[in-house]
């Protein structure tokens, strides 16, 4: 790799988003960009092909139910110590 290819990865717009603010307002970027609709097609493929068809609705399933766990885990966090103080919290399999 030649010094010129190195300049220009370092000044491409993908990396200089990632570069330390240096105070000036003027053509902002964002820190980090989401993933657009030709970024999430290969990642769709490799989940259905990791996982199959039949599986997605499930492991969407399950992602949703733990994710509100978490929140309500958030929102009440001294409830869940009290279960765990007085012994009353539920365990797996009891």
């Amino acid at each position: 790799m030649n010094i010129l290819n190195l300049i220009g990865l370092i000044t491409s717009p993908s990396l200089r988003a990632f570069q330390p603010w240096d105070g000036s307002d003027a053509a902002r970027e964002p820190m980090l960009a989401l993933p657009g609709v030709a970024e999430w097609w290969p990642i769709l493929i490799v989940v259905v092909l990791l996982f199959g068809a039949r599986k997605l609705p499930e492991l969407a399933r399950a992602m949703g139910t733990s994710v509100t766990q978490f929140r309500k885990g958030l929102e009440n966090p001294e409830e869940e110590d009290k279960k765990s103080i007085d012994g009353k919290s539920e365990q797996p399999g009891e």
